[in-house]
């Protein structure tokens, strides 16, 4: 409830007055917000363009 309610998890510890991070195990995720970070870790990711082989060093020595 206090995830949802806004508090972050050093606040609820501390209004629960846990030591441990044994709280964590009573907080639901906002599941809309799981897929949302999901989707910009695993969205689209840029093609890598390979270098010309003139623009690596050392590549005129092992022509």
């Amino acid at each position: 409830m206090g995830s949802a309610a806004g508090f972050c998890d050093f606040e609820i510890q501390q209004l629960g007055r846990w030591r441990s991070d044994a709280y964590k195990l009573y907080i639901e995720p906002n599941r809309a917000r799981l897929l949302m970070l999901s989707s910009r870790l695993h969205g689209p990711v840029p093609v890598a363009q390979n270098p010309e082989p003139s623009a690596l060093p050392l590549a005129s020595q092992l022509a």
